[in-house]
């Protein structure tokens, strides 16, 4: 029967019904995530975290419980105990698969198939792309002219990534201009490279794409800008360019905090002291950047400073953490992946914040 069928495709996108599926669809309209974090791994992987993830709802384990009530629509409205006993194969792989950006399942694996066949890490040495590469890497910006010059096609070509994206690459070292320009002339793509220069705190690089014209707004690969990137990574000098250049984008409470931009952190304080609602709406997601999902953030404002105060922490903005402490930032929670702002200062590429450490000595 095609009722019977239109039901199970709707209980496949985690819908209760067909209408409930056919009005979420109509409202999502047609677009579908690209999701730069979809790397070389083939679709089994994220089958086996589906299965980890029901395995441990099932188990009663707090944190998947709430992430398929956060993520899976039929689920929202039961209980801790409803979603153990209700929760399907099929739910926790809608529900991995949102996490990720997609809307189904289906999109996820075809996305990871596909990046995990045409990764660059798949080409054979000999290639032309990756003798190119290995010209980045050796700074050798002749060679890498002469190969783009014999083969056109070259830096428009997408297998994984670009050469300007290797570049951006920490392995590649300190890229010298010459060798960005020559990429920049091919017609490289710029937005990702920027992204990937921010997260690896290539300050330089950063200056040159924006000078390029890399659009500093870019979300289409990751879902973050640039900026989100380097306040993620704690990439604090690729941070500050962004941040002087482009303002901050997003314009967020932990952003402001990253950033170090303490005259906008002040002001998502009202004249009480109290972080005004608005600064719930962005919240970090560090699975944007390859780390492990986790449930919803919640409406807690208690959650959204420690958050905002572990990513000061992560960039050593000391100027940013003392504010928010001062406006009742707990250095003892931890909203993000169960680390505290203390952690993640231990994380800093910056150094530890000393100051921080002491508070809780």
């Amino acid at each position: 029967m095609l009722a019977d069928a239109l039901h199970v495709l709707a209980l496949e996108h985690g819908q209760r019904s067909w209408p409930a599926f056919k009005r979420a669809a109509e409202r999502a309209g047609g677009e579908v995530r690209v999701v730069g974090r979809i790397g070389a791994l083939p679709a089994s992987e994220y089958a086996t975290s589906a299965d980890m993830l029901l395995a441990a709802a099932r188990g009663g384990d707090a944190s998947a419980v709430q992430r398929l009530r956060g993520r899976v629509p039929r689920l929202g409205d039961a209980d801790d105990a409803g979603i153990a006993a209700r929760a399907t194969v099929a739910d926790s792989r809608v529900c991995l698969a949102r996490e990720y950006g997609f809307r189904t399942w289906e999109e996820l694996t075809a996305a990871a198939d596909r990046a995990n066949d045409t990764h660059y890490s798949r080409l054979p040495a000999e290639s032309p792309w990756k003798r190119a590469e290995a010209a980045i890497k050796a700074h050798d910006a002749d060679s890498l002219r002469s190969l783009l010059e014999r083969h056109r096609e070259l830096e428009l070509e997408d297998p994984g990534g670009t050469l300007l994206g290797a570049a951006a690459q920490p392995e590649a070292g300190p890229v010298p201009r010459e060798l960005i320009d020559v990429l920049v002339e091919a017609g490289s793509e710029l937005d990702v490279p920027l992204n990937l220069a921010a997260c690896f705190d290539k300050v330089e690089l950063v200056g040159w794409l924006l000078d390029a014209g890399a659009d500093p707004a870019a979300t289409h690969i990751w879902g973050i800008t640039p900026l989100q990137s380097a306040v993620y990574h704690g990439s604090r000098y690729a941070a500050d360019v962004l941040a002087e250049r482009t303002g901050l984008l997003p314009d967020a409470l932990y952003i402001s905090a990253g950033a170090g931009a303490v005259d906008r952190l002040a002001e998502w304080f009202d004249a009480t002291g109290a972080l005004r609602p608005e600064a719930l709406r962005q919240r970090p997601n560090r699975s944007d950047v390859g780390w492990p999902p986790q449930p919803p953030p919640s409406d807690n404002p208690g959650d959204a400073l420690a958050e905002a105060l572990s990513l000061a922490a992560l960039s050593g903005r000391t100027d940013a953490r003392r504010l928010l402490t001062e406006h009742g930032a707990d250095p003892r929670r931890a909203p993000l992946y169960g680390i505290t702002p203390v952690e993640w200062a231990n994380r800093s590429p910056a150094g530890e914040d000393r100051e921080l450490v002491a508070i809780l000595s």
